[in-house]
């Protein structure tokens, strides 16, 4: 194999790596890291500082932030 095939396997390597969903991703807002396929769900529902509306004044808070 020629140096030229073995950059342009390991672009698509890194960019396989990069975007496959069973690789692991970090949580930008709490640093967690899990599956990216699992990342959505985890920003919209699970993570501890995901934006949520306020019960009582209706601004945007963290989660992490709400009083039960």
């Amino acid at each position: 194999m020629d140096l030229q095939m073995l950059k342009k396997l390991n672009f698509f390597q890194q960019a396989h790596e990069e975007s496959c969903q069973y690789g692991d991703a970090q949580c930008a807002a709490c640093n967690e890291i899990m599956e990216r396929r699992h990342l959505k769900r985890h920003r919209e529902n699970d993570c501890v500082n995901r934006a949520v509306v306020c019960t009582y004044c209706g601004g945007e808070v963290r989660q992490s932030n709400m009083k039960v």
